[in-house]
């Protein structure tokens, strides 16, 4: 479950969702925001409504559990680490 209570209701094991140009992200991958204000890490997906987030580990925060973005408003920078 994903840990805060803003978060979306319904975590995932790692599934592949588009992002805003329709490529395939997946935990693991560095993606930034469309408004370029964030770059990192997926470290969660979840399904709320039908509609896919991703919780987004900044990558000058190195220790924070990271933002929920909808998944169709970030675009895919390249692939990551997966842990």
């Amino acid at each position: 479950m994903p840990e805060s209570s803003d978060s979306p209701e319904t975590p995932s094991n790692d599934p592949v969702v588009p992002d805003y140009q329709g490529r395939d992200i997946t935990v693991g991958d560095i993606v930034r925001s469309l408004n370029g204000e964030v770059t990192g890490t997926i470290k969660e997906i979840a399904i709320e409504d039908g509609e896919p987030f991703v919780r987004i580990r900044p990558e000058h925060q190195i220790g924070s559990k990271g933002v929920w973005h909808a998944a169709s408003r970030v675009v895919f920078a390249k692939h990551g680490r997966k842990r």
